[in-house]
């Protein structure tokens, strides 16, 4: 039974060591200007904390993503998540970028096993919410990288947000802005922004019912 134990124990070591790491960020203290910090659709940073979220992984289908630029509402939101499976673990705005907003910067992992691994051969995908969940955000922010999983034991290429190496895929490239880095070592640095885009609420049974009562009331008083 030790023996069984000792041999678990290895296999889960060797899988952990073997993990395939994502680096996803957008903003580099290197190339400043490249930096893309994230901004609610009103313009404003999107604020590091609780109320965000950042995950990657990768979508089966890019139509799901057009239908949500096309028509950004919680039903099309919903369906592109259905999509949508998430690589290790999600994080926050501010993360890894001395907790300043519209900026993040984590390291993430899991197993790619070669021939075995939906992950294997998939561009990476970023998506950017103003919620805990992805599911509860009301704004989102999906970016493609150029970036593909590698299987294990090879690190995965980094998903960095910049110009040259990703598309945004729902949501928008917007004016230059600066931002207040923290750390100091990006403060006052001048860069486009990316903006997120406002799901539309589906409407509720009541205000559909409400709806009908009206219509109603109305095509009875012609």
């Amino acid at each position: 039974m030790k023996k069984i134990s000792l041999i678990l124990c290895s296999l889960l070591l060797a899988t952990v060591a073997n993990a395939s790491n994502v680096i996803f960020t957008n903003f580099s203290t290197a190339t400043k200007s490249d930096t893309h910090a994230v901004t609610l659709s009103t313009g404003t940073l999107l604020p590091a904390g609780a109320n965000s979220i950042v995950a990657v992984g990768f979508f089966s289908s890019d139509a799901v993503l057009n239908l949500v630029q096309s028509t950004p509402t919680q039903a099309s939101w919903t369906a592109a998540l259905a999509a949508f499976t998430q690589f290790g673990t999600a994080t926050t705005v501010g993360t890894g970028a001395g907790n300043t907003a519209g900026l993040y910067k984590q390291t993430t992992g899991a197993a790619v096993v070669d021939g075995a691994s939906a992950f294997q051969g998939k561009n990476i995908y970023t998506i950017v919410g103003n919620a805990p969940t992805l599911a509860g955000s009301t704004e989102v922010l999906v970016v493609k990288s150029n970036a593909q999983f590698a299987v294990d034991p090879t690190p995965s290429a980094n998903a960095d947000f910049v110009a040259a190496a990703s598309t945004v895929m729902v949501g928008s490239l917007a004016g230059q802005t600066s931002i207040p880095y923290n750390s100091g070592t990006m403060a006052g640095v001048s860069m486009i922004t990316a903006q997120m885009v406002n799901l539309v609420p589906e409407p509720t049974a009541g205000l559909l019912g409400l709806i009908g009562l009206a219509f109603g009331g109305f095509r009875r008083r012609r």
